[in-house]
């Protein structure tokens, strides 16, 4: 979860907002494909692992401003919203289930 705050952090210092928002998004899928676990760690809490809850919060407010920034900027659809990330990380997770054993770095192209 600390890699997953830092990468919004990181994400949200790139002049580009549109930019920053690919090159998060297209980390977290690396993230998903060299660990399977990790889409399900997306998806749970841990209420008594204040650490991990959060860096959980700051992830999630650092990906929603950087979202946000994407919008302003006329490169995100308006209608998109953070918890859209969860799909996209489920879509992703698919692929990498389905494929990753035959194809490892599919998800990584």
């Amino acid at each position: 979860m600390a890699l997953f705050a830092t990468g919004a952090r990181k994400a949200l210092k790139d002049p580009d907002p549109w930019h920053g928002f690919c090159r998060y998004v297209s980390s977290l899928c690396a993230m998903q494909t060299s660990d399977r676990g990790f889409s399900d760690v997306l998806t749970m809490t841990f209420p008594s692992v204040l650490r991990f809850e959060a860096a959980r919060r700051e992830a999630y407010e650092a990906f929603s401003e950087l979202m946000r920034k994407a919008q302003a900027a006329g490169e995100l659809r308006d209608d998109f919203v953070a918890e859209d990330l969860i799909i996209l990380l489920m879509a992703s997770a698919g692929v990498v289930a389905a494929t990753g054993n035959a194809a490892p770095r599919s998800a990584l192209a």
